[in-house]
């Protein structure tokens, strides 16, 4: 049976990490209302906490403090926000938003709706690819994922940032082609909706289907 002392024990943690978790969801709302969410690759998830320590923190264990200090470091944030989110800005622990997050975001502008960017990008951050693109006009990285034969940009780096996605499409499909094939077959194709891949019994689109090295490339579309 629980007793009236670990019962308000265990209520003071609860309540305290509960403040810190609710500090950190309006965090990831104020920062997706500046149009970024936070990059994994560059920061941890604990260190977004106004603790630094995520909510695995001693002072959750020391009942009636651990609620104060809780409540003290949310009103800090709450006077300070702006600060904060234009620190984490600064030290480039961030990026933007995609005009499809923007989107959804605008229409849901929440706290849940910005958690859901940052726990999308946890669960495709170990399946995530990337390439460089460095070309006399674009200097940046793509990142994108190949799913069911299809490629998704998840985000940009450098002034690929405000392209359209056609022509992301095309800078990252060019790179991928490049990388399998080599950048003087690729140049005999002016334009990368032109290229088809010839995989023996069928020619596939490289937008719709990842090329490998034992393919070739082709102008002609079979009939």
């Amino acid at each position: 049976m629980i007793t009236f002392g670990v019962f308000i024990y265990i209520v003071s943690i609860l309540v305290s990490a509960g403040v810190d978790i609710d500090q950190f969801m309006w965090t990831l709302r104020d920062m997706a209302r500046k149009g970024f969410k936070f990059d994994l690759n560059k920061i941890a998830i604990k260190d977004i906490f106004a603790s630094k320590k995520g909510i695995l923190n001693w002072e959750y264990l020391i009942p009636g403090f651990n609620v104060l200090k809780a409540y003290e470091r949310s009103l800090e944030y709450y006077e300070n926000n702006n600060e904060i989110i234009d620190s984490f800005i600064k030290n480039d622990v961030v990026y933007k938003l995609n005009r499809r997050e923007k989107h959804k975001f605008l229409k849901k502008p929440n706290k849940l709706k910005a958690f859901s960017f940052l726990a999308k990008d946890a669960v495709e951050l170990p399946t995530m690819k990337n390439v460089t693109i460095n070309t006399n006009e674009f200097i940046g990285e793509i990142f994108y994922q190949e799913k069911h034969g299809e490629i998704f940009i998840s985000r940009v780096t450098g002034n690929l940032e405000g392209l359209s996605e056609e022509k992301l499409n095309s800078l990252l499909i060019t790179a991928i082609l490049e990388e399998n094939f080599g950048k003087d077959a690729v140049e005999k194709f002016p334009e990368y909706e032109d290229i088809y891949v010839d995989k023996g019994e069928e020619l596939i689109n490289p937008v719709s289907e990842v090329p490998d090295k034992s393919m070739s490339l082709t102008r002609k579309k079979k009939m």
